[in-house]
């Protein structure tokens, strides 16, 4: 909730008890997307990190649909926020294997290609 106000800080204290609870929760997402909101790059790596431990664990669990993908994409943005090219390639060459049969048209995915060839 906080998050989607527009309040990342809350949102990365809100998410922060749920950290433990990451392979069937979104908690270190949210707090990935809060820190490239608030450009601290460390602490968006570090949660896109710990988002993508568990590819398949919330389909497994059924809690809910996966937020492996977008975690991969927040990862690859968090390395291109950082400075790190190499790693953002890989990150973004990484995400668009996981959508290689999504709908091209989809908006976050056409953004992430401009994103990658800008790099």
């Amino acid at each position: 909730m906080a998050l989607a106000a527009g309040q990342p800080k809350e949102a990365l204290q809100d998410a922060d008890p749920a950290r433990s609870y990451s392979a069937i929760y979104p908690s270190a997402y949210v707090q990935g997307l809060a820190a490239l909101q608030l450009h601290d790059a460390n602490t968006a790596l570090a949660s896109f990190r710990t988002a993508t431990q568990f590819p398949g664990a919330p389909l497994v669990t059924g809690i809910g649909a996966s937020f492996y993908a977008p975690a991969q994409l927040g990862l690859a943005r968090a390395y291109a926020m950082a400075g790190d090219k190499a790693d953002a390639k890989q990150a973004y060459a990484a995400f668009f294997a996981t959508w290689k049969d999504a709908d091209p048209d989809i908006p976050v995915l056409v953004a992430a290609k401009k994103e990658a060839a800008g790099l």
